[in-house]
């Protein structure tokens, strides 16, 4: 199996993840759920609990765009240096591991909002700052990595 294949299986089961946390919490909330939080990760705005489906709602969206894009690098979309998108199979693999943090970092929101409207939690946890992080490291990467690749090439 490749890594586009893996990244690809790995990817639907998070968002599948998404929406089944989702459904499963929905019975259980109360009518206002937070739905936006300050950088503290404290909610600082509340709404209906119909709008825990916007999360999985955007996050098919995305899966959907991003998994056009990274069968498409061609794509005025697709904002990367014409140079890099030479190499196809690895703005492939990027565009799809960039698709799994944003996945997780749906994941994480979907997860911890039921949490904190339950009152089980007060705010959200340091994990969506972390998976941010990750994914800028991952774009530094790339862009080194694909670099020397490139430098390899010419």
């Amino acid at each position: 199996m490749t890594k586009r294949k893996i990244l690809d299986l790995i990817n639907i089961v998070v968002l599948l993840y998404i929406w089944a946390v989702s459904a499963i919490q929905y019975p259980s909330l109360s009518e206002s759920i937070p739905t936006h939080f300050g950088f503290d990760g404290n909610p600082d705005s509340y709404s209906s609990k119909l709008t825990l489906f916007t999360i999985p709602t955007i996050a098919t969206a995305l899966f959907f765009l991003l998994k056009y894009l990274s069968g498409n690098p061609d794509s005025p979309l697709l904002n990367i240096p014409d140079k890099m998108r030479q190499n196809r199979k690895l703005t492939a693999v990027f565009v799809r591991v960039m698709l799994f943090y944003v996945l997780l970092l749906f994941a994480d929101i979907a997860t911890e909002v039921p949490l904190i409207a339950k009152g089980n939690y007060e705010k959200l946890s340091p994990a969506s700052s972390i998976i941010i992080g990750l994914m800028f490291l991952s774009v530094i990467g790339y862009f080194f990595y694909a670099r020397k690749k490139l430098q390899q090439i010419d």
